[in-house]
């Protein structure tokens, strides 16, 4: 959908359909509202008296304009009580109106951004959060559909901005636009079935990321997998014919000496559980244990078009965890790179498996920050449901910087403990650590087993197993793949504050 700005005004504008927003119970129309109240005979204040329209949170009302205005129909959606209204509401709204607007076969939608003010914002976040919800909210995966289900679609969506406020409105807009395309690219990644996508193909797809951005991006397989003594990608990657992949995705601004952010990327393109063979229940959704994968691999998407002054690495292992008589058994024992051991109790608890190689790997960068997500455990979705990302850390002030990031993009985190207390569970009888600890504080045990490799920086673990595929739609988030963890990175890299170094960023080798 293309996106675009204009100070046109609200009665002049052309669209199918003209957005506006309204509060509970208001004592008045805002000033734009009240002009086309003023244009439509008083149709809108006829509807608040009648009850018709509430300015109930994401409710629509549309009113048919008969030539009135330029616009066919102008679509009031409700923002709930004025004092509660929030940048997210302002997303969710704009979500649903756009919505509306497309069942309604509107093509063209212009929103009308002063009737979406609320307190304490500023005008450019409140484009952004438009924007964010129009785009976000019209995404949908059918490719495989040879009727697609919803032929309906908008094409333009414009917002109405006063003029003093045109450039930095444009400037939202067009960061929405790119973060939201990215959003997007991590969606279908995540939404393709395991027979589209296996280690080779995720890789293939985080070059043709690198290509359209100008990317640095290196492959390890084969035998490069094995002399940087990869070892548990190559163990979970043992059961299937298709072999793992070790992808390293570099963005380097010229002539930066300051040290890299690195995002860690879970990339296991489908999970049966290998030799601990999982039930038949939902495995199918077992395409989406490369989430973080997908996330990260757009993510340098945005990165590569923002171009932050500082560099940023991804890292993604990319294995298929499968069957075979090849397969890893229970009770194995591995030596990663740094000659910790660790014995595979469950082939099934893979992901930590193969996230320790990628946080060793990390170190080479002397990092400002290392932040890992991953579809790690079922464990978190039964502590904190859809609606939260588990967060580990090692540092205050990185745990922070996160949660800001979560909380301006509703991309929410919620913070659990490392303490020493839980790391009996993991101690191993025959090697340093085991990557299972009982099903008592799964999320924690998964976690701490990671911290064992992320030594020597700051670090930050997002479990997303709940937040990354979702069972129900929301206002501007599908059903299935959700994208998570692409703007709340967006969000973090693009205010990251970092700290010069003298020494070059680029990895030791």
């Amino acid at each position: 959908m293309k996106m675009s700005v204009s100070s046109t005004s609200p009665a002049e504008a052309k669209a199918d359909a003209l957005v506006c927003a309204i509060v509970e119970k208001p004592k008045v129309l805002a000033k734009p509202l009240a002009a086309l109240d003023r244009a439509l005979e008083g149709m809108i204040a006829a509807a608040l008296r009648s009850g018709e329209l509430t300015g109930e949170r994401n409710k629509t009302v549309t009113f048919h304009t008969g030539g009135r205005l330029p616009a066919a129909k102008v679509i009031c959606v409700g923002l709930g009580p004025a004092e509660k209204a929030t940048l997210e509401h302002l997303r969710q709204a704009a979500a649903s109106a756009a919505k509306t607007a497309r069942d309604q076969a509107a093509k063209t939608v212009a929103l009308v951004s002063d009737t979406f003010r609320v307190a304490r914002t500023k005008p450019g976040d409140v484009v952004g959060a438009l924007a964010e919800g129009t785009l976000l909210s019209q995404y949908r995966f059918d490719r495989f559909k040879k009727e697609k289900g919803n032929k309906k679609s908008l094409t333009e969506a414009t917002l109405l901005v006063p003029a003093a406020e045109l450039r930095a409105a444009r400037a939202a807009a067009s960061r929405a636009q790119i973060v939201c395309e990215g959003v997007a690219g991590a969606r279908d990644l995540i939404n393709l079935p395991g027979n589209e996508i296996w280690p080779e193909t995720l890789a293939r797809a985080a070059q043709e990321v690198a290509r359209a951005g100008g990317l640095k991006c290196e492959v390890l397989h084969g035998k490069a997998l094995e002399t940087n003594k990869l070892a548990g990608v190559l163990a979970v990657g043992a059961g299937s014919t298709h072999t793992p992949r070790f992808i390293i995705l570099e963005y380097h601004p010229s002539r930066s000496t300051q040290k890299p952010i690195v995002i860690v990327g879970k990339g296991v393109t489908f999970d049966s559980g290998g030799l601990s063979l999982k039930t038949g229940h939902n495995m199918d959704d077992m395409k989406c244990d490369m989430s973080g994968a997908a996330a990260v691999i757009h993510t340098m998407a945005v990165v590569a078009q923002i171009k932050p002054k500082f560099p940023v690495i991804a890292l993604v292992p990319a294995v298929e965890n499968m069957p075979s008589g090849t397969a890893s058994r229970p009770g194995d024992i591995i030596r990663y790179a740094s000659g910790q051991t660790a014995e595979i109790a469950n082939t099934d608890a893979e992901g930590r498996v193969i996230l320790a190689d990628a946080l060793l790997w990390a170190k080479r960068y002397e990092p400002a920050a290392v932040i890992d997500l991953a579809t790690l455990t079922g464990a978190c979705v039964v502590a904190l449901g859809e609606h939260a990302t588990g967060l580990f850390c090692t540092d205050r002030g990185l745990a922070g910087r996160i949660t800001e990031a979560g909380a301006a993009t509703f991309e929410r985190v919620w913070e659990l403990p490392l303490w020493e207390e839980y790391e009996p569970q993991i101690e191993s009888d025959v090697a340093d650590v085991k990557n299972v600890g009982g099903r008592p504080a799964g999320p924690v045990t998964a976690a701490l087993f990671l911290k064992k490799f992320a030594e020597g920086y700051p670090w930050a673990h997002l479990d997303i197993a709940g937040t990354a595929y979702i069972e129900k739609e929301r206002a501007y988030v599908p059903k299935n793949a959700t994208g998570v963890g692409v703007r709340l990175l967006a969000h973090l890299i693009t205010n990251w504050k970092p700290r010069p170094t003298k020494r070059s960023p680029r990895a030791r080798r």
